[in-house]
């Protein structure tokens, strides 16, 4: 056998370095598949919603933090995931990337007051948000009726901007209009002595909350991936951790 030259064996030594993207690449190739097989025809925001709503990963991840096991391998990637997100402002469609906080369903807010001869009315009526403000005299000063599906508070400010209302009109309506959102955010940093410690970082206690934002952000980091929208020499680190949190997903799926 030919002895082995230097360089040879030196361009094989760059060769152990692992590339974290085509491994994420792989691994959610692998979960895709998975979710295809047990969702079957459904688009992937409607399968993530399934798993985020009730599935053995969900359980699994749930019971990982509840438990709180300094030497699970998954709350040590959590922790690195988002300790990296933290430092770097990633965005998807004009979103920031993060597991600090996430957006969750909630009931709309009636509105019926009056103030200083200023009556604000908005409810959600039929599925849609209908907004009212008269003066005095009964006239309307603000007509705004969207689909409550599409909430949209540029929209209201078009309008605010349109009407001419003092500062703060505008201000008592855009709070009128946040109550109607279909939507909250909610901070998943703990704030109390009740928390979830994942690596050296403290979660509210809701590891329900937790595991929603999980799935999110993997997704976030998967379409932005595959769409060429990341830079490559700069977010290796995040591939790494959101691989193995992939991985694990794997793992535990039947």
């Amino acid at each position: 056998m030919a002895k082995a030259s230097k360089r040879l064996a030196e361009l094989w030594a760059e060769q152990i370095e692992i590339d974290y993207y085509a491994a994420f690449i792989k691994s959610w190739i692998a979960f895709n598949a998975w979710m295809n097989y047990k969702y079957g025809d459904i688009n992937d925001t409607e399968k993530l919603k399934k798993i985020i709503d009730s599935s053995k990963i969900k359980d699994t991840v749930c019971r990982s933090i509840r438990e709180q096991n300094k030497a699970d391998t998954l709350l040590a990637n959590i922790a690195k995931l988002h300790d990296l997100l933290e430092n770097k402002n990633i965005q998807n469609k004009d979103k920031r990337v993060s597991l600090s906080r996430i957006k969750v369903s909630k009931s709309p807010i009636n509105t019926n007051e009056t103030i200083r001869g200023v009556k604000f009315i908005f409810k959600c009526e039929s599925g849609k948000n209908k907004c009212f403000i008269e003066n005095k005299k009964g006239e309307k000063l603000l007509e705004f009726i969207d689909d409550g599906k599409n909430y949209s508070i540029d929209k209201l400010e078009e309008k605010l901007n349109e009407r001419g209302l003092s500062e703060p009109q505008k201000q008592y309506a855009r709070s009128c209009y946040n109550k109607l959102s279909p939507e909250e955010e909610v901070n998943l940093l703990a704030s109390t002595n009740e928390y979830y410690e994942i690596g050296s970082f403290r979660f509210i206690k809701n590891e329900q909350y937790i595991f929603k934002a999980l799935m999110e952000t993997i997704y976030d980091i998967r379409c932005l991936l595959f769409h060429g929208d990341i830079d490559p020499d700069d977010h290796k680190d995040i591939y790494e951790q959101a691989y193995y949190i992939v991985r694990y997903f794997i793992e535990n799926l039947y």
